[in-house]
């Protein structure tokens, strides 16, 4: 191992005590702007969603609306009545879509839908009725109807960031390997050792 003459090593000392305030100073600089970066990333982030999510509201404030209007299917007697006076298939398709997105969107969320399509299969008309009616109709008489659109708004921005460590007890919690602290010291070490020489 090398080591440096005294007045070498008692000048870099008087030159590390000497610019420790200056370099702590743009440190804690550059570390309060990268906070500040991040802050805005968050918050810039956090916009586009609540502007995405505001979008599905609107959307599904409509088709809750429409869950109260009397374009709602909600017996199945009713809904067999409208589907069979409908003549063709496209007409068909497009009211049971529409019934399915009403759940889907408006009142009961994601477990009403259905897929229209599946590796290249487009579903019928009728199959996506029978999902309405043996899925849907009796989903929606289970729950109670909502007065909002069941869409979910993520909460705001933390401003509790850490600088990538963790307690000695997180640490030993989150360790997958089961091994101590001193050993995980002691491998790095010898890991070191090894890549050195």
């Amino acid at each position: 191992m090398i080591t440096l003459p005294i007045e070498l090593q008692t000048s870099l000392m008087v030159a590390g005590k000497r610019y420790a305030p200056r370099l702590r100073k743009a440190y804690d600089d550059a570390l309060a702007a990268q906070h500040q970066d991040t802050l805005e990333r968050q918050k810039l982030a956090v916009a586009k969603e609540m502007e995405k999510k505001g979008e599905e509201y609107i959307e599904g404030c409509d088709y809750l609306q429409r869950w109260h209007s009397d374009r709602c299917w909600k017996t199945t007697e009713h809904t067999l009545e409208v589907y069979n006076s409908l003549t063709s298939e496209s007409a068909k398709l497009k009211a049971v879509k529409e019934q399915i997105l009403i759940r889907r969107k408006g009142t009961i969320g994601e477990e009403a839908g259905h897929k229209w399509s599946q590796n290249g299969y487009y579903y019928t008309s009728k199959e996506l009725l029978d999902h309405f009616i043996h899925v849907v109709l009796p989903m929606e008489k289970e729950r109670d109807m909502p007065t909002e659109p069941p869409v979910e708004f993520r909460g705001g921005i933390s401003d509790q960031h850490t600088l990538g460590t963790m307690t000695k007890l997180e640490f030993i919690n989150n360790n997958q390997s089961g091994m101590s602290i001193e050993e995980l010291k002691q491998m790095q070490l010898k890991r070191e050792r090894e890549e050195g020489a």
